[in-house]
Formats: C-alpha cells, sequence, structure tokens
C-alpha cells in the first residue's frame, strides 16, 4: 500500500491563516463591565468639552480596563500613557498641540418641578471645590485656588482604593427621625448577641428573612459597639448592584444621622463618596 503524501508548505509561499493566530484587538473586541464602559465614556466627553489637556484615571483599573481607555483615546486622537506597577498604576490622557476644544452655551428655562429635582440632587451630590473651580472663567483662577485643586487630585489617586485607609474609633451615633423604626426590626433584639458572637468568632453567617435589617443594622451594632469601648474599626459591605450600593450607603448614614461620606460612604469604580483617609 503507499503511503499518503504530505506536503510541507515551500519558502515563500503564502500560506492560509491558522485558527487561533490572534489579531490586534479592537475597541469592540475589549470586555469589560457595562458601569465601567459608561463612566470611562462621562469623563472623556467632559475632558472633550473642558479647558482642561490633561485627564487622569485611577490606579484601580484593571489592565483589560485600561487597554479599552487607550484605544477609546486613540480612536478620539488622544494621547495615552500608562505609569507605575501595581496598586500605584495610573493612566493619563492628553489633548495634542492644536486640538480645539468646543464651546457651546445654552440657556433654557426650568420648570418648578424640574427646579425641585435639582435641588434635590445637589443635596444630596454636593459640588465640590473642584467642580466648582472648573465652572469660573479662566482668568478668575487664581494660583491659590489651582494649588487647593491640585491637592485634591492628589487625594482623588489616593481614594481609588478601599485599602490604605487608618482604623479609626467611630463617632457617636447623631439622633434620627429614624430610631423608632429601627427599634422595630427583628434585629434589633438579637443586638447584643450578634455583637458578642462575632467578637468569639472570624466567621459568622446571618440568616434571616427580607427586610429584617442584616445589611444596614449589623454594621450599626459594630460601630456603636467599637464608638462605646473606644475601638478603632472599618467595616466594608458588598453589594452586586450599584444603586443598591448607594442606597444602603444613604440609609445607614441617615439612621445614624449623618451624610454620605462621613463615617459612612461607598465606593463604585470611578466613583467615590468618602474621606481620603477612611478610604
Amino acid at each position: 500500500m503507499s503511503r499518503p503524501s504530505t506536503a510541507s508548505p515551500r519558502k515563500g509561499t503564502p500560506q492560509s491563516k491558522q485558527p487561533g493566530v490572534s489579531k490586534a484587538k479592537g475597541l469592540k473586541d475589549i470586555r469589560i463591565g457595562e458601569e465601567v464602559k459608561i463612566a470611562v465614556n462621562v469623563a472623556f466627553e467632559r475632558f472633550q468639552y473642558s479647558e482642561d489637556k490633561e485627564l487622569e484615571f485611577p490606579s484601580s483599573l484593571t489592565s483589560t480596563e485600561r487597554a479599552f481607555i487607550h484605544r477609546l483615546a486613540q480612536s478620539l486622537g488622544y494621547i495615552s500613557k500608562s505609569r507605575g506597577k501595581g496598586s500605584k498604576r495610573f493612566l493619563t490622557i492628553w489633548k495634542k498641540d492644536g486640538t480645539e476644544t468646543a464651546q457651546s452655551v445654552m440657556t433654557f428655562n426650568l420648570s418648578h418641578n424640574a427646579k425641585h429635582v435639582v435641588r434635590s440632587l445637589l443635596q444630596r451630590f454636593p459640588i465640590t471645590n473642584k467642580e466648582r473651580t472648573d465652572l469660573l472663567p479662566r482668568t478668575e483662577r487664581g494660583t491659590s485656588v489651582a494649588s487647593e485643586a491640585d491637592s485634591s487630585q492628589d487625594k482623588n489617586r489616593t481614594s481609588g482604593r478601599l485599602n490604605n485607609g487608618i482604623p479609626q474609633v467611630p463617632p457617636r451615633r447623631g439622633p434620627s427621625e429614624l430610631d423608632f423604626f429601627r427599634r422595630c426590626l427583628p434585629v434589633y433584639e438579637r443586638q447584643e448577641e450578634i455583637v458578642k458572637i462575632i467578637k468569639e468568632n472570624r466567621v459568622v453567617l446571618v440568616v434571616g428573612e427580607t427586610g429584617s435589617g442584616k445589611t444596614t443594622q449589623i454594621p450599626q451594632f459594630l460601630l456603636d459597639d467599637c464608638s462605646k469601648n473606644g475601638i478603632p474599626c472599618r467595616i466594608f459591605c458588598t453589594q452586586p448592584r450599584r444603586l443598591a450600593a448607594i442606597a444602603v450607603a444613604e440609609r445607614v448614614a441617615a439612621e445614624r444621622g449623618e451624610n454620605v461620606g462621613q463615617t459612612i460612604g461607598y465606593q463604585i469604580r470611578l466613583e467615590s463618596r468618602y474621606e481620603p483617609w477612611k478610604g
């Protein structure tokens, strides 16, 4: 029997591409979370219509997210560069020389309901000093204001990570209109028992019905106990969705008679509301 012959490709003969040979990934080929993609696009849109020449992203991004930003910056005609290593790796975007920023001014009248909604949003999410500075004309920005903005930017560079904060003794709970509601929750009756069990065990699993107060009350039990005994502590709560994390933080802060960003805060990718020394 004759053996089947195997033809070997000759030198200089073009060969068909084999499966598995990867091409350079385009923007659509880079898979990242939808929340991160929206936040990045919003940041780029603000950067495009601002007078800023530089945009820096926090070091909490993954390598895939940084690759997406690099590719998006290239498609928009910006210069991008990553620097640093590990948890101190930052990504910066620059506008090329001669890049014109679009300037547009719109005036419109708000209805009474719209004004009420805007006022409520400003109360929940106050304007920062950096944002107030950006709204001023360029000629009115003094050197002192610029230095203050630079210092706040340095703080934001370290606020992208929650694992660098120093445990602090939490302040005492302030009076709240929700105290009566808290005492009606089923978990409230077991406050001392829960705190005692958590102190005596490294891992504790608490099971209860929905609405019994597990998420909002147990962290507060620990805060109250540490505040009473002068013990520094830091508590992390995870939520599967962005709105759930914000809602829990606002609820717990309201029950403690505070605003979000004091004792209680949250970190969601590129958005954060907490004091940097607690981060």
